[in-house]
């Protein structure tokens, strides 16, 4: 069985024009994200299987045989027009701890196209970096590429820069911690933040020319050409292309459930549950 998501819209007030266009859209706002496929109550998308039958994203919990409050993991396309706040996402333990949710929010990006980002430098000193409030004199400039790929783990604080698109991969989860914004005067968690906070060898979380990323919540690899996938998946279309012989648009998100093998025949990137879910 073969189910196509359908997309959810979210304007942010850092959102790009380009998605607008990229999907002929009416909306006045930017959109900041494109929710591709999402079981989490903020925004759901829905499924459609072959033959146009709606279906609530919940479903993939027996098509994958989880037991779990939700399906696990959330993908977005993301483009921004200016930085966004520098942040940091908690982990399992803290935001059962703290926020009574089941999990926290480990997550990779894509790059799309040429982009920018930071990372407070592991040597910083949080307490120091709050007393002077010099935070963008701690951060770590990185300029990926298109496809290049990030693995940002949970605990690491990181912002996304302008005129920067990608695909993320995260876990179902909203839980999100502001430390630096720019001058600008929305709330900050510092306190939440400094509990998340964890340091990180840079240079081991980033992959120029991405071809496979795995990790204990997913597994990522990029395909090209003729494929046929024998398990259950979540595929996105990086460029036009084919699924059993139907269409697919630049961006479709489709999840296959596995009777028979499916072909794939493009540029996709395929991800895969980890062996996190299934413990």
């Amino acid at each position: 069985m073969i189910f196509k998501s359908v997309f959810q819209f979210r304007p942010m007030p850092w959102g790009n024009f380009l998605l607008n266009h990229i999907f002929k859209l009416e909306e006045q706002n930017p959109i900041g994200e494109v929710w591709l496929l999402s079981d989490h109550p903020l925004m759901k998308t829905k499924l459609l299987d072959e033959d146009g039958k709606e279906y609530d994203p919940s479903i993939l919990l027996d098509c994958f045989n989880l037991n779990l409050p939700r399906f696990p993991l959330l993908l977005k396309l993301i483009s921004s027009s200016q930085w966004l706040s520098v942040q940091v996402h908690p982990d399992d333990e803290i935001a059962k701890k703290i926020e009574n949710e089941p999990w926290g929010k480990t997550e990779c990006w894509y790059f799309l196209q040429n982009s920018l980002v930071a990372f407070l430098n592991p040597n910083s000193d949080f307490e120091q970096c709050l007393e002077k409030n010099d935070w963008a004199e701690n951060l770590v400039f990185l300029k990926p590429e298109k496809g290049d790929f990030i693995f940002i783990p949970a605990g690491l604080a990181h912002a996304l820069g302008p005129d920067s698109m990608l695909i993320e991969i995260q876990q179902s989860s909203d839980l999100t911690y502001r430390i630096y914004d720019w001058g600008r005067k929305r709330e900050t968690h510092l306190e939440k933040a400094k509990l998340s906070l964890k340091k990180f060898d840079l240079d081991k979380l980033f992959i120029s020319s991405f071809c496979h990323f795995e990790s204990e919540y997913f597994e990522i690899y990029k395909v090209i050409g003729r494929t046929y996938l024998a398990s259950n998946a979540i595929v996105i279309a990086l460029e036009e292309g084919k699924i059993n012989e139907n269409k697919a648009n630049v961006y479709d998100t489709y999840v296959v459930v596995n009777e028979k093998p499916t072909k794939v025949e493009g540029t996709f990137l395929v991800i895969k549950l980890g062996k996190k879910w299934f413990s």
